[in-house]
C-alpha cells in the first residue's frame, strides 16, 4: 500500500469495499478513485482547497440536477486520452484511431464544459473553453452538425476529395465489369465466384475445359478472371489507393501538428474532467452514506458524532444500525466492553473516518472533526493472517511482529488501533505488555485507541476510559431466545447497546463480564452463572 496505511490495516478497515461504493462515470475518474490522493499533516492548504471544490460540486448537484445528469452521461463517454497525447508528445503522426479518440474526447468534453461551466470556471477553466473546444473540433473534422464520430473529411483537402471521387468511379466501373464477366463464366460452366473473386468450378468440370477458357487463368490462389480491361482498371485503382494513402498521411500529419500545439491544454482539460468526475462521485457517496464532509481541527485527535461503520451499514438495514459518538484526544483511549459488543467495530469506525478525512472523502458520520496523522496502524485479531501463518507465527508473534515493523517507521503522530493486544499469551504478561506499549506510543506523541478485556489495561493511568454499554439487561436476551427459533444475531442487536460511554474512576477496574450470556445465546450449553 503506502506509508500511511499498510495492507492488513487497509483490509481490516474495509477500504477496498468503501472505494467500490465510489462510482465515477469515466475511465479516468475510475483510475483516480482507485488510488485517491492522500493529504498529509503538512498539506492543510491543499486539503482545504479540495474540500471547497467538493462543497461547490455538491451545491451544483443540488441546484442543477438535470445538468448533473447531463454531465454524468457525457463523462461516461469521455475516452482516456493518454495514448494520443503520448504519441503527440514524441512527435508521431496519429492514426485514424487516435484521431477518433481525440475527436471523441473534444466532443464530450465540450458537452461537459457547456453544462458545468459555472462550476468549472472556479476551477481554472476559462469561459472561452467551449469555443476553444469547438474550434479545435472544426479544425480536425469540419461538420455542419458536430458529432463524436471522425473520419478524414474531404473538406480538409481538395486533392483528397478529387482522388476519392475518381477512386469511387473506377471501383464502380471495375465492379460492373467484373460482375458481367463472372456471370458469363458461371452461365457457361456453372460454379460460383467467392468473396475473394476466385472461381469455384463444379466438380464435374474438367481442368482441360477450364484451361481452354481464355477468360480464366490459374494462379496460386485458384482460378481468376483473365481480362485485360479488368486488369488495367485494377492497376489504376491500386495506384489511386496509394495516392489516397499518401495524401491522407500528409493530412493526418497536419492534423497531428494542429493537435500537438494543444497538448498541454488537452491534458489539463482531461485532468479537470477526471477530477470533476471523482468529486461528483464523492458527492453521491456522501448521500449514500448519509455522511459528512470532515472538518480539520487544531487540537489533536478525532471527533465522530452519529457515526456508523460502513461495512456494518451495508449488511444491516439503516434503521438497525445504532449510531455512536466517540472522541479521541491527545491521551490514549482504552475501550472495554462485552464480547460481540462492538469494540472492534468502534476501532474500525475511528480508522475509516481518519482515512476518509485525509483522503478528502465523505466520512460515515453526521459530524467528523480531525487532526491529521502520518499513518494508521491496526494490530489485532481481524488482520489477514495468510502470510504470517505461512511463517508459523502465533497470534502473539504476529502482533509483536507488526509492532516491531511499525515502531520506528515514519514520524508521529500516528493512529494506532490496538484490538485486544496481548490476548494470545499469559494474561498477566499480556496485560503488562499491552499497557507498556500503549504508554510508550502515547509518550512519543502517537494517538492510541486500544480495545481490551484486561482490567490492568482498562485502568491504565492517564488514559481516557470508554466502555461499550453492552448488555445492560442480560435477562432480555435470554427472554428473546427462550423460544428457540429466534435469530441470535438479531436478538443481540435488539438488546445490545453499542454506544461507548465514559467510565468513572471507581468503575475502571470493572471490566464487563457478559461472555457467559453471549456464549449461551450462541448455543453453548453451559450454566447461566
Amino acid at each position: 500500500m503506502d506509508n500511511f496505511i499498510d495492507s492488513p490495516t487497509h483490509s481490516v478497515l474495509g477500504i477496498r469495499d468503501f472505494l467500490e461504493r465510489l462510482s465515477p462515470d469515466s475511465p479516468a475518474g475510475e483510475a483516480l478513485a482507485a488510488e485517491p490522493r492522500f493529504f498529509g499533516p503538512a498539506e492543510a492548504e491543499a486539503w482545504r482547497d479540495e474540500m471547497e471544490r467538493l462543497v461547490e460540486a455538491e451545491a451544483f448537484c443540488r441546484a442543477e440536477p438535470s445538468s448533473e445528469e447531463h454531465v454524468r452521461q457525457a463523462l461516461a463517454e469521455v475516452p482516456v486520452l493518454e495514448r494520443p497525447l503520448r504519441r503527440l508528445q514524441v512527435g508521431e503522426v496519429l492514426g485514424e484511431a487516435d484521431l477518433f479518440t481525440a475527436k471523441r474526447f473534444l466532443y464530450y468534453a465540450g458537452e461537459v464544459v457547456d453544462a458545468a461551466l459555472d462550476l468549472l470556471d472556479g476551477w481554472g477553466v476559462p469561459e472561452s473553453c467551449p469555443e476553444q473546444v469547438r474550434g479545435l473540433m472544426e479544425a480536425i473534422h469540419p461538420q455542419q452538425r458536430a458529432t463524436p464520430r471522425f473520419h478524414l473529411a474531404s473538406e480538409l483537402s481538395d486533392e483528397l476529395d478529387e482522388l476519392r471521387i475518381e477512386l469511387r468511379q473506377k471501383k464502380k466501373r471495375e465492379r460492373k465489369l467484373r460482375d458481367g464477366l463472372e456471370e458469363a463464366v458461371v452461365a457457361d460452366h456453372g460454379g460460383t465466384f467467392d468473396i475473394h473473386n476466385t472461381y469455384r468450378p463444379p466438380d464435374s468440370l474438367s481442368k482441360k475445359t477450364l484451361g481452354a477458357d481464355a477468360r480464366l487463368e490459374q494462379t496460386h490462389a485458384g482460378w481468376k478472371l483473365a481480362d485485360e480491361e479488368l486488369a488495367a482498371l485494377s492497376a489504376e485503382i491500386e495506384g489511386l489507393e496509394t495516392q489516397v494513402e499518401e495524401v491522407e498521411y500528409d493530412l493526418r500529419a497536419q492534423l497531428s501538428d494542429r493537435l500537438r500545439d494543444q497538448v498541454d491544454w488537452m491534458a489539463n482539460l482531461a485532468e479537470t474532467l477526471a477530477m470533476l468526475d471523482l468529486r461528483l462521485a464523492k458527492v453521491r457517496l456522501r448521500r449514500d452514506l448519509e455522511g459528512c464532509w470532515p472538518d480539520r481541527q487544531k487540537q489533536p485527535g478525532i471527533l465522530i458524532e452519529h457515526g456508523h461503520e460502513p461495512q456494518i451499514s451495508r449488511v444491516l438495514a439503516r434503521e438497525e444500525v445504532q449510531p455512536v459518538a466517540v472522541e479521541v484526544e491527545r491521551e490514549p483511549v482504552v475501550v472495554t466492553g462485552p464480547n460481540m459488543g462492538g469494540k472492534s467495530v468502534l476501532l474500525r469506525l475511528i480508522g475509516i473516518c481518519q482515512w476518509c478525512a485525509q483522503h478528502a472523502m465523505p466520512a460515515p458520520a453526521a459530524r467528523c472533526e480531525f487532526s491529521p496523522v502520518e499513518a494508521i496502524i491496526y494490530v489485532g485479531s481481524e488482520e489477514p493472517l495468510a502470510e504470517e501463518v505461512s511463517q508459523g507465527l502465533s497470534s502473539f508473534g504476529r502482533e509483536v511482529g507488526r509492532l516491531v515493523d511499525w515502531w520506528h517507521r515514519g514520524d508521529s503522530p500516528r493512529l494506532w488501533l490496538l484490538d485486544e493486544l496481548g490476548r494470545g499469551t499469559h494474561p498477566d504478561e499480556g496485560a503488562q505488555i499491552a499497557a507498556e506499549v500503549i504508554e510508550k506510543l502515547a509518550a512519543r506523541g502517537d494517538r492510541v485507541v486500544a480495545a481490551t478485556h484486561f482490567p490492568a489495561v482498562a485502568s491504565l493511568p492517564g488514559a481516557k476510559k470508554l466502555r461499550i454499554a453492552g448488555l445492560t439487561e442480560p435477562r432480555k436476551l435470554e427472554a428473546l431466545l427462550d423460544g428457540g427459533d429466534t435469530d441470535v444475531q438479531a436478538a443481540l442487536r435488539a438488546v445490545m447497546d453499542y454506544r461507548p460511554v465514559s467510565v468513572d474512576a471507581h468503575q475502571e477496574h470493572d471490566v464487563p463480564r457478559d461472555a457467559r450470556v453471549v456464549a449461551r445465546a450462541l448455543g453453548l450449553e453451559i450454566r447461566s452463572k
